[in-house]
């Protein structure tokens, strides 16, 4: 839980860094709460908007975006890396995971219906 809540204060400064609604002197865990309830919308962590086909091999924005929404919002650890923006097996195992608790195809791949459910 601690290694939880480190991460999403670590990635809520980043994001209220990155929208201007802090600046660098005060980014601390605790300015970040305030500042990124504005600007992160509530039904997605932020780092990409698409929806493109994503799965093992893959990275970036959009792995990053996957690996949020699994751990902040469903609570399933996508390995020891963390929010690394790379599609690896402990991202495909976690996304295994969720599709499963869904009621999706266990694929490990996120194409249209695993994007859908991971923002609803």
């Amino acid at each position: 839980m601690q290694r939880v809540r480190r991460t999403t204060a670590g990635i809520l400064t980043a994001a209220a860094l990155t929208a201007g609604l802090i600046t660098a002197g005060t980014a601390t865990a605790t300015a970040a709460p305030t500042s990124v309830a504005q600007a992160v919308p509530s039904n997605q962590c932020g780092y990409y908007s698409g929806s493109a086909y994503t799965d093992i091999g893959d990275s970036g924005s959009k792995v990053v975006e996957i690996q949020c929404l699994l751990e902040v919002f469903f609570g399933i650890s996508v390995g020891p890396s963390s929010w690394d923006g790379q599609f690896g097996s402990d991202t495909e195992k976690a996304v295994k995971t969720f599709q499963g608790r869904k009621g999706l195809a266990k694929d490990g791949k996120v194409g249209p219906n695993t994007w859908a459910k991971l923002r609803a």
